[in-house]
Parts: C-alpha cells; structure tokens; sequence
C-alpha cells in the first residue's frame, strides 16, 4: 500500500472510531499519524531555531491555531542527525500542526552513541524552557527509543516533575543491562520469566562496543576502533573501512567479528563486561527510577522491536506506580519508532486511541 494510501487509511479510522469516542481528540490523532506515515510536511508548521542556555533546539509552532496553549517536548533517539533526523522533523511538524508547541532538544550523550542518564538532565531543563515560554504552563514530554527512556528519567526527577504534565515514552528501554543482554544473546525475557529467542538488530550491539571500546580495544586503539565504530553507525561503511586498517592485526580482527560474524569469543567477552558493569547499568537505567514517578504516563512499543524489545515496556508498565500509568500499548502497528507496513485495521485503531490519549492530555495541560 502506498504512503498516501495509509494516510487516507488513518484517517478514515479515525472517523470510524469518531462513533465511540471524543470526536475532536481521535481526529487529531489519525491526522497526526496519517502524517508521518505518509511523510507529508506541514506547511502550517513555523520553525525557529533557539539556543537558550547552550541547548541547541527547535521550536514548532502551528500557524493556523490561534491560541496553542499546549507545549510538548520531542526527544530524539540514539542518532547522529539529532533534531536533524528526517523522521523526527515529520513527527515534530505533524504533531505541531495538530495544535501545539513542540520543541525538539538535541541531547548531545544521544548524538554521540551515550544511553547514560546524564542526558535526563538536558530533557528536564528543555522542558522547563518550553513551559517558561508558554508562560509557566506545564508541558508534555514525548521521548523515543533511549530517548524515552531518558524522558522517563527526567519525569521522575522531583527537579523536572513540576513542569511536567505528562511523558510519553515510545519503543523506550527500561534496563540498559537487560537490553545489553539481549544485543548479545538474541533472548529476551519478560516479567512472566519466560526467555525469548528474538533477533537483535546490529545497531545495539555496536552502540554498547562503542561506548566500551577503552574496555575491549588495546589503548592504542580506541581512538582509531572508535572512529571506524562511528562511522560504521552513521552508514558510511566504505570510510570505516578505510579508518580500520590503521588498527593493529588484533584490532582489525576484533572489529571484524563485532561488524560482520560476531563470533561466540566476542559474544563472551561483551556478556562478560555486562555483567561486571550490571549495578552500574542498572542505577544508569528508568527502571530504577520510575517507581517514584508521579506524573501522568503513557507506554507505547512496537511489538516486533528488535532494536529494544517490547518486553521493556512490559517491565516498566509493572515497576512504575499505577497511579502514575494510564496507557500501555504493545502494538503490531508500530516498529521500532515507526509506523509499520501493513498493520490490521483493528491494530492501527488501538493506534490512533493511544495517540488521541495523548493528545488529550497535552489539550488537558
């Protein structure tokens, strides 16, 4: 089915589900994701580049809507492109030109291949910024993939919670050494205990050597093991060849079975420095945090995630209060942050009711 195709699909869904539901929110939601599946620009969408306080970021604002007195908070994922990344300027303009304020913030432990917590920090003070724009209104959070994961961490943090009045978190991690684990074995487990064969996109896997490279390279190396690692993430393969060769033979083997085979040593020797970091990991992670959260939230995953898997939304929708959970979806209609090929009727309209939830909320704050 063409991308204009799903688009009119959403939409009609949406005026179907218009028979059950508040009108005006599940509208809203079809178009939105009408939107970034079709990868259609807003052009009712004015956008401002801003810098307030060294955080680099952009501003949304709709043209057509005159009084937007709802702000959001856009948070990319692990990605070199930032704000910069094409699907997270659709998602930004599409969520803008449904009537409100988004602000996109470029997390710099995110642009640079980090999933750390320190990141949090960044969310929670563009959220503060936003809100103090929108003249102290609280402000919505909406974070995907680690970016989630770091949204949850900031609204939990009683610094950040008083300007927030939701978080959304999409295709988000709970555990970095649960999801580590799974980069490296292809298992998954759930809180039933259940082990799950499940195959591990590549990227994961290469985001962890990256950030360990001092810890499974000779330190002559890492400088180089890094860079080639790098551009091999930003799929410029022929340049992370080129930078490879400048390893030594050790090296050059090492980076060969982490790139191509990952051979069963180098499964070992990652599974091995898991566990000797897993408390580390662990206080670095939303699930040893979320417990203390008490803003309104909203858990969205693709339920064929291979980058991090859905069973990481099954474990936060547990360790978080049930106060503070109000909707938690594991959707076939989603893939890791994107809208999926071909999804169900009934599957896309579970989609379009969460995302008319959300913004339900952002129209409540």
């Amino acid at each position: 089915m063409s991308r204009g195709r799903r688009w009119v699909l959403f939409v009609v869904l949406a005026v179907i589900t218009l028979l059950v539901r508040p009108v005006r929110q599940h509208a809203r939601a079809g178009t939105v994701l009408g939107r970034l599946s079709s990868g259609a620009s807003a052009a009712e969408v004015a956008v401002f580049a801003s810098s307030e306080g060294g955080l680099r970021s952009r501003v949304y604002v709709p043209r057509n809507v005159s009084a937007a007195t709802s702000g959001l908070v856009l948070v990319h994922g692990v990605h070199y492109r930032g704000i910069d990344e094409p699907r997270l300027v659709r998602f930004a303009e599409a969520l803008s030109s449904s009537g409100i304020v988004v602000m996109t913030p470029e997390i710099t432990e995110l642009t640079a291949y980090r999933t750390g917590p320190s990141g949090a920090d960044d969310v929670g003070r563009a959220a503060a910024q936003l809100s103090a724009r929108l003249g102290g209104r609280q402000v919505g959070v909406l974070g995907l993939s680690f970016g989630g994961g770091l949204s949850l961490i900031a609204a939990a943090d009683p610094r950040y919670a008083p300007s927030l009045a939701y978080v959304v978190a999409i295709g988000a991690h709970g555990d970095l050494g649960r999801v580590a684990h799974f980069f490296v074995t292809d298992q998954v487990r759930g809180p039933d205990g259940v082990d799950r064969a499940l195959n591990a996109h590549g990227y994961g896997m290469l985001v962890f050597a990256l950030q360990n490279a001092s810890e499974l390279f000779a330190a002559e190396d890492v400088p180089v093991a890094e860079a080639a690692l790098r551009a091999w993430l930003q799929e410029d393969r022929d340049r992370s060849k080129a930078i490879a060769e400048k390893l030594s033979a050790p090296g050059r083997a090492k980076l060969h079975h982490l790139l191509d085979d990952r051979d069963a040593a180098t499964r070992a020797e990652l599974s091995s420095l898991i566990t000797r970091h897993a408390d580390a990991l662990r206080a670095m992670s939303p699930s040893a945090r979320v417990a203390n959260l008490t803003v309104p939230a909203y858990l969205l995953h693709g339920e064929g995630d291979t980058v991090i898997p859905a069973t990481e939304t099954e474990w936060l929708s547990r360790e978080m209060p049930k106060a503070a959970l109000r909707d938690a979806l594991v959707s076939p209609a989603l893939g890791h942050v994107d809208v999926g090929q071909g999804p169900s009727a009934g599957d896309q309209a579970h989609l379009v009711h969460f995302m008319a939830e959300v913004l339900a909320a952002a129209d409540a704050s």
